[in-house]
């Protein structure tokens, strides 16, 4: 009988966000048995952002994002936006489909306004959205309503049930 190597190795991923400890508490191991090759690491923080919002400076990173409750009205989203942020969205998309932009024509811009988000996700990828969806994620390209600089944001989660 020979040495059994095992056939697998349970790992864990840390979760700083969820635990709401500080990352210096994690360590990271990686084990590769056929060299063999122990390393070990300390994770980093994700890269922050800052953006400038109602004149007030904002970061954030990878991990945070926009959670909005209901399934808004493209027009009471704009306006969402606008009144809680100070920003114009020039831009707003939902994976590859391009929901709302300035570019739109005023047609089609008129016909989806009053829609729900839902909805315009279904007009727009042709494929209603599935019954046992409970979020939209919502890509936004804004600008600043007074100075009018592109501002980035976080993606938006739209609770829609």
């Amino acid at each position: 009988m020979g040495l059994r190597r095992p056939k697998f190795i349970i790992s864990a991923l840390p979760l700083p966000p969820v635990l709401k400890k500080p990352i210096e508490d994690f360590k990271s191991a990686f084990v590769n048995l056929a060299l063999p090759l122990f390393t070990f690491s300390e994770p980093q923080p994700p890269a922050s952002q800052t953006a400038v919002v109602k004149g007030e400076e904002w970061k954030w990173s990878a991990w945070d994002r926009i959670d909005i409750e209901g399934d808004l009205t493209l027009r009471e989203f704009l306006k969402y936006m606008e009144e809680q942020f100070g920003l114009e969205v020039s831009m707003l998309s939902h994976g590859v489909s391009l929901l709302h932009s300035s570019l739109t024509s005023r047609k089609n811009i008129e016909l989806r306004m009053p829609m729900r988000l839902s909805e315009v996700v279904g007009l727009v990828t042709k494929k209603p959205v599935p019954e046992g969806k409970k979020f939209l994620i919502l890509e936004v390209i804004c600008m600043d309503v007074e100075g009018g600089d592109d501002v980035e944001v976080p993606y938006v989660r739209l609770r829609i049930k």
